[in-house]
């Protein structure tokens, strides 16, 4: 091995430690809003309307500033000055969360929250795919520090938070969103470039039936990830568990999912995304089907294991197949459009599930998951057989 060739793995190798820092940092803050958001909004006297429209709104703004914020990236080459720009803004829209009780106010800083934060995932996984050269069943090994930070997060600040005031997530969030700023700024200046043929490689991309048929499973899908998201942590507090037993539940399927992607590598080489991502939804649409039948808050832990078999190869799988699926300059496009689709998801489905709510209760609301789950893989799998009889017909 050469100088220059010896120089290459050096920068790759510390490109792959940047990333598990920034998974680390990203998915700790990521884990603080979706556990404790909503149990904050419903602690201030909001209803499951308000909440639900909230959520609603800020699905939306995250559906198209991921998107705008990669193509921006792909196109230009900013990739540093984007993440500067959405880390500082995520930051200090969180940390007004704690100052805020006002509909509006609240409305405005979630909204504004989700939509810085809606960039970093894809541009993460974009860092992190070109590092692994081809390697794309190690994405899980890499990705697994991002459900190391989850954990920590959420068990943590949960066992510090009990008969505290939930404020405090906030300036916990604001501390951490403060040092991923610092690994941001020490990442590589961006080599600035236009990409002249952008708008007719992401044409061709959105045109493609492989891809159609994967973002509609994945919409449909979304629906059910984003609710269980949204309203799980709702549900355990209605049936009156405290914040160490809502952070223990999130925390306990984090642990599973961390272990599962930790080995991940050799299930995906052997069965391959596109049998492992159907397989993930109707296991996810199971789980949805248990909580139907919880009672006692306590049953949320062995079914939070489940997190293993159902959440983290349905992402895992979605990650690889994009990146596959995404011509060469359009990686970090293709990985906002997955996020854009699942926040879509949630525009439409969040207020639905907030009516649910309201009118027939929590288990009604995790029934309508159960079916998105499996209708998203009936039209995964029927779609990709109608595709294969057209491509064998065009060759």
């Amino acid at each position: 091995m050469n100088l220059a060739q010896t120089a290459d793995e050096t920068r790759r190798l510390n490109s792959l430690r940047a990333v598990r820092a920034l998974y680390f940092l990203y998915f700790a803050c990521f884990g603080l809003m979706s556990v404790y958001l909503n149990v904050y909004l419903l602690k201030l006297g909001l209803n499951g309307k308000e909440i639900g429209l909230i959520n609603a709104l800020a699905s939306l703004l995250g559906m198209l500033g991921s998107p705008i914020w990669a193509a921006v990236s792909d196109r230009f080459g900013l990739r540093r000055m984007l993440m500067v720009i959405n880390v500082v803004g995520a930051g200090l829209s969180g940390l007004g969360l704690a100052f805020s009780s006002h509909f509006a106010l609240l409305m405005l800083l979630t909204v504004s929250n989700t939509f810085f934060m809606s960039s970093l995932v894809p541009l993460i996984d974009t860092m992190n795919l070109t590092a692994l050269q081809g390697r794309s069943e190690l994405y899980g090994r890499q990705r697994a520090w991002g459900t190391v930070g989850y954990i920590l997060a959420t068990t943590g600040v949960g066992f510090l938070l009990s008969g505290l005031d939930l404020r405090m997530v906030f300036g916990a969030y604001f501390a951490i969103m403060a040092v991923m700023l610092a690994f941001v700024w020490r990442l590589p200046a961006d080599e600035i470039h236009l990409s002249s043929s952008f708008s007719r490689k992401f044409l061709e991309l959105i045109r493609a039936p492989a891809w159609q048929v994967t973002t509609l499973a994945l919409f449909v899908f979304g629906v059910a990830n984003m609710g269980m998201h949204q309203y799980l942590s709702m549900y355990l507090s209605q049936l009156g568990a405290s914040e160490t037993l809502i952070g223990g539940a999130w925390g306990l399927g984090a642990v599973s999912e961390a272990a599962f992607m930790a080995f991940s590598g050799g299930l995906i080489s052997r069965i391959g995304v596109r049998r492992i991502l159907p397989a993930a939804f109707m296991l996810y649409g199971l789980r949805m089907l248990a909580y139907t039948f919880m009672e006692d808050p306590l049953l949320a832990l062995p079914i939070s294991l489940t997190h293993s078999i159902t959440f983290t190869p349905f992402w895992l799988a979605a990650v690889i197949l994009v990146n596959q699926i995404s011509p060469e300059h359009l990686k970090a496009t293709g990985q906002a459009m997955l996020v854009a689709t699942v926040s879509l998801s949630g525009v439409v489905g969040l207020p639905v599930a907030g009516v649910i709510m309201d009118t027939y209760g929590m288990p009604a609301v995790f029934r309508m998951f159960t079916v998105c789950c499996f209708a998203a893989a009936a039209i995964f799998v029927l779609g990709n057989r109608l595709i294969k009889p057209a491509r064998s017909a065009g060759e």
